[in-house]
């Protein structure tokens, strides 16, 4: 390390806090009861722009 630098200040990597809200939550939660109606829809999308 260079001389002058203090090493609690010297990180190797980066570290990302990401917290979720709780109205983040919530539309996460509402959209995953959703998920298999949201699969079937894009198969049927896929099906016709194939010609299945």
């Amino acid at each position: 390390m260079p001389e002058g630098y203090d090493h609690k200040y010297v990180h190797s990597h980066f570290v990302y806090k990401l917290k979720v809200t709780d109205g983040q939550a919530d539309t996460w939660v509402s959209q995953l009861k959703k998920l298999s109606s949201f699969i079937s829809k894009g198969k049927e999308s896929y099906k016709l722009m194939v010609g299945e």
